[in-house]
Parts: C-alpha cells; sequence; structure tokens
C-alpha cells in the first residue's frame, strides 16, 4: 500500500508540474499575472482602449546612458502601466550604435522593436528575414497611421509594396538645425543682423579672440571650436552657406555632385585652414565629443561655433544661470544665417519630410498585431503629446489632462518662455523618451512634439533666432537617399565617407592654404577612385525617378 501511496503523490506531483509549465508556455507575452488592471476594456481619455492583457515589449533606441534612461523612464512606465495596461522595456546601448546591431544579428538576441535605422539598414534587417512585414497588420489594426501619412504612405513601401519600416522624426519641421553662434553683446553692437558672411564671421570671432585670448581661469581661448567634427556634419553645413543643399549640388539637369567634387568644397576647406593657419582653431575640434566641447564652452574658451543651435544654449545659458549668481539674460549666444559671398541663397537646415530613421517590428515579437496597435496610438495627436511631452498632471509636469481635454501647465510654460525652464527635472517624466515613431512636424492644434518648440513667438529669444534662420531651411525630401547596404556600393560609400573625414581634418590642418588645396585636391582623386563618382550617378537616377514618381 505505501508502495502505490508513493506512486500517487509523485503522479500527482508531476501533473502539477505539467500543468504549470503549460501554463507558462501558453503567458507567450511576458505579461504580468498579477491583479488585473481595473481600465481593462475601457478607452481611456487619451484614446486608447486598454487591453485585457498586459502589453509587453522591448525596444532598442540606439546610444545613450542606461542609467538615465532607466531614472527618466520611471515614471512615464508606471503611468502607462496603469493607465494604459502597457509595458515599454526601453534599451540602449553606451557603445557604438552600429556594432551593437551587428552583434545583435550575428547572435540573434535583439529585442521586439527597434528604432533609429536607416532605411538602408533597415533593408539588411530584411534581407536576413528579421524584420515583420507590417503591410497587413497595418491594413487590419492601424487606421491613424495611414490617415496620418496620407499620400506619402507609398514613399516608405519596398519595390514589392511591402512596409517594413516606419518613420521616426517625421513631417516637416520648420525650425532650423544649424547656424552660426555669436556671443548676444557682440550681435547687438553689429547692428542685430540676420545673417553674417563668412568673411564677416571669421573678422569677429578673430577680434573677440584677440581680446581675450585667455579665460578667467587663464586657459587659452579659441575663435573657434566644433564637436564630433571626424564625422563630417561640418562640412555639409558649410557647403549649405556656399550654396549646396545637404552636400550636394544639383545642375540644371538634375545632376547631384557632391560637395568634394565642386569649387565650393575648395573654398570651405580654406576658410577652415584660415583659423588654423591663425592659430585660431580648437585642435581638438575633430576629437571632441559634446561632453568635452561642453566644458570648454561654459569655460568661456570658445568664441564662435557653426553646427547646431541647440548646443550654444545647452553648454551656454544653460549652465550659466545655474552656475553664475551675477548671470544676465543677456549672457547667451545668438543663432545667426552664414552664407559665402556671392551666394544667393544659404541652405542650412536641410530637411527630411519622410524622417530621419524607420523603426522596425522584429521577428522577436511575441505579439505583433498589438505592438502596432500601441505604433497606431503613438501616430495620433494625442499619442505624440504623451510620448513627446511626458506625463501630464503631475508637479514636474508641463501639461494637465482631464476627461480628454488636455492644457499647458502655465508655471512651466512661463519658465520656457522666460528661458529658465529646468531641462533636467522635464526629463524625470519621461519627456522625449519614447521616441518610436515621432512626429515632429506641427500638429492639428499647432503644437509640437518637441516641447521647447512650442511658444517660440512668446519667447523672445527663440523668436529672433527663427526669426534670423527662417530662409536657411529647405525641403530636401527628395534628394535624402540612402544606398542599400546590401549593395556593394554601400561599403563603398563608408569607404570613401571614411576617407573624407580622416583626409579633411589633414587639410583644415595645414600650414598653408596652397598646402590645402594641394592635399584636399589628392583626396577628391582618391575617394572618387574609391566609389564617390559612383555613388553620385546613383543618387542621381534615384533623384530623377523621385522627380517623375512623387508628386
Amino acid at each position: 500500500m505505501k508502495k502505490y501511496l508513493y506512486l500517487f503523490l509523485v503522479g500527482l506531483l508531476v501533473i502539477s508540474i505539467v500543468a504549470g509549465c503549460i501554463n507558462n508556455e501558453g503567458d507567450s507575452s511576458g505579461e504580468d499575472k498579477g491583479e488585473p488592471n481595473p481600465n481593462a476594456g475601457k478607452t481611456n481619455e487619451f484614446g486608447w482602449n486598454v487591453p485585457e492583457s498586459t502589453l509587453e515589449f522591448s525596444y532598442f533606441a540606439g546610444q545613450g546612458n542606461p542609467k538615465e534612461v532607466e531614472k527618466n523612464t520611471k515614471l512615464l512606465n508606471e503611468f502607462l502601466l496603469e493607465q494604459f495596461n502597457v509595458k515599454v522595456n526601453k534599451q540602449v546601448t553606451e557603445t557604438d550604435n552600429k556594432e551593437r546591431l551587428n552583434l545583435m544579428l550575428a547572435s540573434n538576441d535583439y529585442p521586439e522593436v527597434i528604432t533609429g535605422l536607416s532605411p538602408a539598414e533597415v533593408e539588411k534587417w530584411v534581407s536576413q528575414k528579421r524584420a515583420v512585414d507590417l503591410t497587413e497588420y497595418i491594413d487590419k489594426y492601424a487606421p491613424t497611421i495611414k490617415e496620418k501619412l496620407g499620400d506619402t504612405y507609398k514613399r516608405y513601401l519596398d519595390e514589392n509594396g511591402k512596409l517594413y519600416g516606419l518613420p521616426n522624426y517625421w513631417g516637416y519641421f520648420p525650425i532650423a538645425d544649424y547656424s552660426a553662434n555669436i556671443p548676444y553683446t557682440t550681435w547687438v553692437e553689429i547692428g542685430k543682423p540676420k545673417s553674417v558672411s563668412t568673411e564677416e564671421y571669421f573678422d569677429l570671432l578673430k577680434e573677440l579672440q584677440a581680446k581675450t585670448p585667455e579665460n578667467q581661469n587663464g586657459q587659452k581661448t579659441y575663435a573657434l571650436s566644433g564637436e564630433s567634427w571626424a564625422n563630417g556634419y561640418i562640412y555639409k553645413v558649410l557647403a549649405g552657406a556656399w550654396g549646396l543643399e545637404n552636400g550636394f549640388k544639383e545642375d540644371e539637369n538634375g545632376n547631384l555632385t557632391h560637395w568634394i567634387n565642386t569649387p565650393e568644397g575648395i573654398e570651405l576647406t580654406k576658410y577652415l585652414n584660415k583659423f588654423q593657419i591663425e592659430g585660431l582653431l580648437d585642435p581638438n575640434s575633430f576629437i571632441n565629443d559634446f561632453d568635452q566641447w561642453k566644458e570648454m564652452f561654459s569655460n568661456k574658451r570658445v568664441y564662435g561655433h557653426i553646427g547646431p543651435w541647440w548646443h550654444s544654449w545647452n553648454a551656454g545659458h544653460e549652465v550659466w544661470q545655474k552656475t553664475d549668481e551675477n548671470w544676465k539674460p543677456e549672457d547667451r549666444y545668438v543663432q545667426v544665417g552664414i552664407k559665402a559671398p556671392g551666394v544667393d541663397q544659404a541652405y542650412l537646415s536641410p530637411k527630411n519630410t519622410i524622417g530621419s530613421s524607420r523603426t522596425i517590428i522584429t521577428d522577436k515579437a511575441k505579439d505583433p498585431e498589438k505592438i502596432i496597435q500601441f505604433l497606431d496610438f503613438a501616430f495620433s495627436d494625442m499619442g505624440n503629446k504623451l510620448l513627446g511631452w511626458g506625463v501630464p498632471n503631475e508637479e514636474l509636469s508641463i501639461w494637465d489632462i482631464e476627461s480628454g481635454e488636455w492644457s499647458w501647465v502655465e508655471e512651466r510654460k512661463n519658465e520656457l518662455i522666460n528661458g529658465n525652464y529646468d531641462y533636467d527635472k522635464g526629463l524625470l517624466t519621461g519627456q522625449g523618451e519614447y521616441a518610436i515613431v515621432a512626429y515632429h512636424g506641427i500638429m492639428e492644434d499647432e503644437t509640437n512634439w518637441w516641447y521647447d518648440q512650442n511658444f517660440n513667438n512668446e519667447a523672445e529669444w527663440k523668436r529672433d533666432f527663427n526669426e534670423n534662420l527662417k530662409d536657411t531651411i529647405s525641403d530636401n525630401t527628395l534628394k535624402t537617399i540612402s544606398v542599400p547596404l546590401n549593395d556593394p556600393l554601400a561599403v563603398k560609400e563608408e569607404q570613401v565617407n571614411t576617407l573624407i573625414n580622416t583626409g579633411m581634418s589633414k587639410a583644415i590642418q595645414a600650414k598653408s592654404p596652397k598646402m590645402a588645396e594641394k592635399i584636399f585636391i589628392e583626396l577628391r582623386e582618391k575617394v572618387n577612385k574609391a566609389g564617390l563618382n559612383e555613388i553620385e550617378e546613383y543618387k542621381t537616377k534615384i533623384y530623377q525617378e523621385r522627380l517623375k514618381n512623387w508628386k
């Protein structure tokens, strides 16, 4: 009897274990099986139909600080779980983004959603069957996506009419990205111009550096300094000052020529070399990361900067107003256009309305139908507000919502208008943390995903630089063309870019204009042999096809 009783008990134990395993295997969504969400089955005030079961998914957002992400998403994660029954697990990497993506592919270990991919990178994931075809899911579950994209929807389809990558940071954003930066007092002294010539800018910076060759700590100052010049963005911006758009020159027949194959390329090289020859250029401009450059700028070792307008804000008065008890609002930099002599139009901020990056759902997704429904919500105006502005109705919130009606928090609004808004505290609400399919055009109620780009007409400093730079913005969508990564030309393009960035640093740091031009011409020959002419032909072909088909 004891023997049979023992076998009976063992059998019960096995059955219970198997039942438990079946139960766990059936839970393919990674959901929290705790207390049911009290909002389940209801439509919340944001217009989201709260699911019965928790929707949980992971997504990779590129380079970032994991600890900062954890801190800045805490409140938003709690809000989404409580109000939406959605749990988003954001992942970032502190290492090189491309290296991490390649490692993911090689190891077959990657999350359910990946954002920040170029169209060319999307094709790589598609070719390896790692990206989900979203076409049917969008047709069935995502009416807002189709409505918002409208006639541009077809621009995201591949040659087979399939959609794999949703746009991120898409829409026409009529705010400048790049500018020349001038100390406010200097700008006033020269008559508050909207734009300066390249030569005027050089003379201004040279004079400022000569007046104060050292900062308050006895450190050498520089007329011009930059960060990450090694990635090549500075050359596209300056090419814009010479009338080229996004680094390419277009002739009357629609042929595209890379800036390095133009006379303007030689001129912008000699322009930067002039700062070098006269000892005015920060030698670390090619290797500074942003934090290193920010330290120099905030310590008042830099008089000029050509680049993103927000850099001189973030490294300038946003630091000084916290650290200097004698700080005055006029102690800041103003953003102006910059244009070479004889140039009719400068193109400093070319825009790509179909989005600078793409978001894919990978084959790791356990529930792509539900994920696409959440992304459909993210495409809505209310979804953009929540994921762009962060959690409402909190002490640090910039907006409130009640019974589906939203409003600005006046105190936060006034802080932004007056230039003393604390961005560090604002980030704690999740502001901008979930930029998965962000629309950064102007929404129907004339608000913007970027909180700090609202109220521009009411904020004196924003109004000034927007007015100064509005003529430097252009729609460059048709000419924003990437080479598919599975095309051998993509390897050549990467080699060409590496050669340009290395060679340009040598040309700019040459000891004479003659030597700078010699190095530049040699570089031009080298990159054309490496495939630049082929890349120009490819992009010209695609551009001309778009001119015919993208109406």
